[in-house]
């Protein structure tokens, strides 16, 4: 990554930004359930970005992308509940993504690889907007939506051994596979045990972590 293109000429000050902005996405997941006060959610996202700003750690690109999460952030603020929480997981991609910019240099481009890579990144984002459909759906359009996306993930992964992609991509879908079987797992238990406490926490708590993982598979097969 040239060095004008990053918020940082440093690999110290580069690995503090993006451990920041994963920070500020596992602090999205947890106030999304409410488990932190509105006053500490806003000390770790805006007591550093102040300190990176004044040192000049925070480049144009990376601003802009944060001035859009601040937005999104204001905007889930004024929303019901069940439409705020599509937001959220929103917010917790665009952090984790601008951490992996920020921590990763560009992959060398790869001859053949660039459109089995692009035919992931279709496959990938497809299931993502799966996901963010069924976060406000009604039960049953949730449960036909997340079959759809963990269909589309099986047979996506079953296919990887066959593209050129890299082998950090493949090893990402792989992880996002086995978490949607497990979060498919988990909303099963929960209907079956009428919807116990937490159970229906816990699988909450994967649709966060499964996006993550979907957003970290993306930014893995970019070409």
């Amino acid at each position: 990554m040239p060095e004008q293109d990053t918020p940082s000429g440093t690999n110290a000050a580069r690995r503090l930004v993006a451990a920041w902005l994963f920070a500020c996405a596992a602090t999205v997941a947890v106030a999304v359930f409410g488990r932190m006060p509105e006053q500490a959610v806003a000390a770790v996202l805006l007591l550093p970005l102040a300190g990176f700003a004044a040192a000049g750690m925070i480049d144009r690109r990376l601003a802009w992308r944060l001035a859009a999460v601040f937005a999104l952030g204001l905007a889930q603020a004024l929303l019901p509940e069940v439409a705020a929480r599509p937001i959220a997981a929103i917010i917790l991609g665009a952090l984790m993504w601008s951490g992996l910019d920020v921590a990763l240099d560009p992959p060398p481009l790869r001859r053949g690889a660039d459109s089995d890579a692009r035919r992931m990144r279709w496959t990938v984002a497809a299931a993502l907007v799966l996901m963010l459909a069924a976060l406000p759906a009604p039960i049953a359009v949730h449960q036909a939506l997340a079959l759809a996306a963990l269909a589309l993930l099986s047979a996506s992964w079953l296919k990887s051994r066959r593209l050129a992609i890299r082998r950090g991509a493949r090893v990402a879908l792989g992880l996002a596979t086995v978490g949607a079987w497990v979060q498919a797992g988990v909303g099963l238990a929960t209907l079956l045990h009428r919807v116990p406490e937490p159970l229906a926490a816990a699988h909450q708590v994967g649709a966060l972590a499964l996006f993550g993982l979907l957003t970290w598979t993306m930014h893995a097969v970019r070409a």
